[in-house]
């Protein structure tokens, strides 16, 4: 991100959105590539799906994504504030996707 020359604010959004389409990549390999999934599997192994489903990842799942994250960080030359601001968006998402929360339909499809 170190070439994009303009507001801090456009480098912030791209280098969100480049980490969230990486990380949705990352999720797909996980489920394609079959030893990956033997995995993440585990991620998928609650009975009920709530808001612990999103912290339960195997241990190797764990320090691959991570180290996909800070490649990509490091490789990206994103800023720090992105790279905060990216895991608190991820991580606030994925609890709420993940939470056994009812909502009413017309403000699903809206989210969704």
């Amino acid at each position: 991100m170190n070439w994009i020359e303009g507001p801090v604010w456009i480098e912030l959004v791209l280098a969100i959105l480049t980490l969230d389409f990486i990380i949705y990549w990352q999720h797909q390999v996980f489920h394609h590539v079959p030893i990956l999934w033997r995995f993440h599997m585990m991620h998928h192994s609650d009975l009920d799906l709530d808001v612990s489903s999103e912290v339960r990842f195997h241990p190797v799942e764990i320090i691959l994504s991570t180290g996909v994250k800070a490649l990509s960080v490091l490789i990206l030359g994103v800023a720090p504030q992105a790279v905060v601001i990216f895991e608190i968006v991820l991580n606030s998402t994925i609890l709420f996707n993940h939470g056994n929360v009812r909502i009413p339909s017309a403000i699903d499809r809206v989210l969704r």
